[in-house]
């Protein structure tokens, strides 16, 4: 499993939750991403990324069952947790706001 990842074999990471490394097959993924990105980045974010990301969350939509344009990326998981708690208008979720720091 270690040899999965690109971090120093002589070290033993116990949190890939805050601060984990992605599996060599992804990192060499996003590489291939950022590099078609930074050869022609006007093309890229003008005329292709909607449709990368529409076909992104059709595969993930067949893969959970779900429709996908009930689907949204967040760049974390943070930000995913904060959009759905400010979305709640229930007066029943006020407890989890009164918790919340800004």
């Amino acid at each position: 499993m270690k040899s999965l990842f690109l971090l120093d074999q002589n070290v033993i990471y116990l949190n890939h939750g805050s601060f984990g490394a992605c599996p060599r097959p992804v990192f060499e993924a996003y590489q291939r991403w950022q590099r078609e990105l930074e050869l022609q980045p006007v093309l890229f974010l003008d005329r292709k990324v909607d449709e990368l990301l529409r076909t992104s969350r059709a595969r993930l939509g067949a893969y959970l069952g779900a429709d996908a344009d009930d689907l949204v990326f967040f760049p974390n998981p943070t930000t995913a947790v904060n959009m759905v708690a400010r979305s709640l208008a229930s007066p029943r979720t006020a407890f989890l706001r009164r918790g919340m720091r800004s």
